[in-house]
């Protein structure tokens, strides 16, 4: 293409695919000739251009987008953009884990609760993980806990049960102090497919 004076008036005064459609070319043709002329693009001159620098890039994925956004000022829309542009993950933030609490240090007032109430509740109880109470538990070969009939009707609150088919069996029976059996069981009752079942089908 042949650009003529009015063509090239036209560069940077609007966006480069309005450009490219006023005057029936491709965007890219556009972009070249704005750098060939050293023209700033339409957007840089709007209120949402930001001009990162090498510190800020840096600092992409070391905390969440909206953190970032906060402390340069712009969009955290725009912390996105420029970090899935540039293939740098986002920021993920750990939860401290509890330190386990050491075995030797549970009194025999912790100890008469094992197997009297499921894992999770001792753990929530004691304060410590339910890993550490699962483990304390089978060191002394005490059976876990098992519901009666009228106590585990009350286990199925409308809460675990849109958990249901939407997490694993294992995960939901660890919460709630059941067998995943019992929860595969319960998903039949309910006609509700399986937590595998649904990833298969995806």
């Amino acid at each position: 293409m042949k650009w003529r004076a009015k063509d090239v008036a036209l560069l940077g005064k609007y966006p480069d695919f309005e450009v490219a459609r006023m005057l029936g070319i491709y965007r890219k043709a556009v972009i070249n000739k704005r750098h060939e002329l050293k023209i700033p693009s339409y957007a840089r001159e709007s209120k949402f251009w930001h001009t990162w620098t090498k510190r800020e890039i840096a600092m992409l994925g070391k905390m969440t987008d909206r953190e970032l956004g906060d402390r340069i000022g712009i969009r955290p829309m725009c912390v996105t953009s420029k970090r899935r542009l540039l293939k740098v993950p986002a920021f993920i933030q750990h939860k401290k884990r509890r330190p386990p609490r050491r075995l030797e240090n549970w009194g025999n007032e912790d100890l008469d609760l094992l197997g009297k109430m499921t894992d999770p509740e001792v753990a929530k109880r004691l304060d410590v993980s339910t890993a550490t109470v699962r483990l304390k538990r089978i060191s002394l070969c005490i059976a876990p806990y098992r519901r009666g009939k009228t106590e585990e009707a009350g286990i199925w609150t409308r809460k675990v049960v849109v958990r249901l088919g939407k997490e694993s069996n294992t995960a939901i029976a660890r919460d709630l102090g059941v067998s995943a059996e019992r929860v595969r069981q319960k998903c039949q009752e309910l006609g509700i497919p399986p937590f595998a079942a649904r990833r298969r089908r995806v």
